[in-house]
């Protein structure tokens, strides 16, 4: 189960650190970077979530982690769209934030 995860999360990270050096022109390791504390941030906040102890002290953690993570999570479905969506050769792709479309 643990080898899953963690291969999802590799792929997850290649494609949004691919879709990253596409956008912005990084290099590779600056994409890599950035997509590493994209999805830190996004465990933090649900780490963040899960800690708390009291009804009052969830809904104040909530009010700024739930807005962060929908954020993470389109930016991330984003990146790996285009990413997929610019992988096959001589595509033109169209970009989508749930599902990249590519036109002949």
């Amino acid at each position: 189960m643990i080898g899953v995860a963690l291969t999802l999360i590799v792929l997850s990270l290649s494609h949004l650190a691919a879709g990253f050096a596409l956008v912005t022109g990084a290099q590779s390791w600056e994409a890599w970077t950035w997509a590493a504390s994209i999805d830190l941030g996004f465990v933090a906040c649900e780490a963040a979530q899960l800690c708390v102890t009291t009804k009052r002290a969830s809904d104040v953690v909530a009010r700024y982690t739930r807005p962060a993570i929908v954020g993470t999570l389109a930016v991330s479905a984003a990146m790996n769209s285009f990413a997929l969506g610019l992988s096959r050769r001589g595509a033109k792709p169209r970009f989508s934030c749930s599902i990249s479309v590519d036109s002949p």
